[in-house]
């Protein structure tokens, strides 16, 4: 129902990397969205996913975040409506013109994070 690119499983080519303190910061980010949300991916922050149209269709109505964390989103969603997820090696780059704003950014995930599972717990995703 979804493929997810993942940088970190056989397979995937990182033509040019981030800079160290990205990567690591973009391990911690998966570490933590794992955790807290109860779901087993390797790779959060690659950006490539496609879904098959019924998912889209599901997931997307259901969504409620807009900023960093929505794609974690949309993989807990996944997880709550029982589709399947497949992650799949990419070729990747790292685009040195990136819009992210690391610190502040940083604390928008991770409360983003936070609002996922409270937002489960008062039924908003039912």
């Amino acid at each position: 129902d979804l493929a997810i690119g993942t940088r970190v499983m056989p397979g995937a080519i990182v033509e040019v990397h981030q800079p160290f303190y990205r990567e690591f910061l973009g391990k911690m980010y998966t570490e933590l969205s794992n955790w807290i949300l109860g779901l087993r991916v390797t790779d959060f922050t690659c950006g490539f996913k496609g879904f098959r149209r019924h998912a889209a269709l599901e997931l997307f109505s259901r969504q409620r975040l807009k900023k960093w964390s929505f794609d974690a989103e949309i993989l807990y969603l996944a997880q709550l409506n029982e589709f399947r997820v497949r992650e799949v090696p990419v070729r990747w780059r790292n685009d040195q013109a990136t819009k992210v704003r690391l610190w502040r950014d940083i604390l928008w995930s991770f409360l983003e994070l936070l609002q996922i599972r409270f937002y489960d717990s008062q039924g908003k995703y039912r």
